[in-house]
């Protein structure tokens, strides 16, 4: 089960973003912080569980000031949509996320240059072992060829420059 903003004290965000998260100015982030509202974690920076906590508290008093079961359910689902955004981008932020387009493209590569890599053996191969004396020599040759290839892809060795 993934973190709540409140368990993660230690991610800071910049006027800029907190600002972008809650839906206000960067200006009025700072107004917030000297407010109390909002914790400082140094200079031009806050804490993403106070601004967790903040939205949490603005949630309260819309609660509070709405009658309409309905609209404060919208308000709910709105605040925890924008709760879990800001989780993703402060993931992306700090590199524990990826696009998945990212991940199946570089997926598609290693599988097209193993792919590649394979279906080359046979050629590269059939001229060695039509001379080699026995079965066991040619079985130990391909399996040895084949063994090679792969530790060239896991090391990053795949025809296109390491992690290209």
């Amino acid at each position: 089960m993934p973190k709540s903003p409140t368990q993660n004290t230690d991610t800071t965000l910049n006027a800029a973003t907190v600002a972008a998260l809650i839906g206000t100015s960067a200006t009025r982030v700072h107004q917030l912080a000297t407010e109390g509202r909002i914790h400082r974690a140094g200079r031009g920076k806050f804490t993403l569980g106070s601004v967790a906590d903040y939205l949490a508290a603005r949630l309260a008093a819309a609660q509070g000031d709405d009658d309409d079961a309905e609209l404060r359910a919208e308000r709910l689902r709105k605040l925890k949509a924008d709760a879990d955004l800001a989780e993703i981008e402060v993931g992306k932020a700090v590199g524990k996320l990826v696009l998945a387009s990212e991940v199946l493209g570089e997926w598609t590569r290693l599988i097209a240059a193993m792919k590649s890599r394979l279906l080359s053996l046979p050629a590269r191969l059939g001229p060695q072992v039509v001379i080699l004396p026995s079965a066991q020599a040619a079985t130990e040759l391909i399996d040895n060829e084949m063994r090679a290839v792969l530790e060239e892809l896991a090391d990053g060795e795949d025809g296109e420059g390491a992690g290209a």
